[in-house]
């Protein structure tokens, strides 16, 4: 269970957490971390297209790296040009 807010103002890297362990649910498709490394279906690639306030959100809390640990093999800006991703 997540810390009260009250809780978060007294830690500084509270916050940081909370949003790191929300956009890595987000990521792992509402899964476990655990769940997400184990038996059953596996997602061969990610795609991760997303507008500039969730860039401002996701990029001090993740680098490329770890979006790539994280299994997300492409990541574009939603306003950027794109070329059509074949099926």
């Amino acid at each position: 269970m997540a810390p009260p807010l009250s809780a978060a103002a007294d830690n500084p890297w509270a916050l940081r957490s909370r949003q790191l362990s929300a956009i890595s649910r987000m990521i792992n498709l509402d899964r476990e971390e655990a769940d997400a490394s184990g038996v059953g279906w596996h997602d061969p690639w990610k795609v991760l297209v997303y507008d500039s306030f969730c860039r401002d959100v996701i990029s001090p809390l993740l680098k490329v790296g770890d979006l790539r640990k994280r299994g997300v093999t492409l990541h574009l800006l939603l306003d950027a040009e794109r070329e059509q991703i074949a099926d």
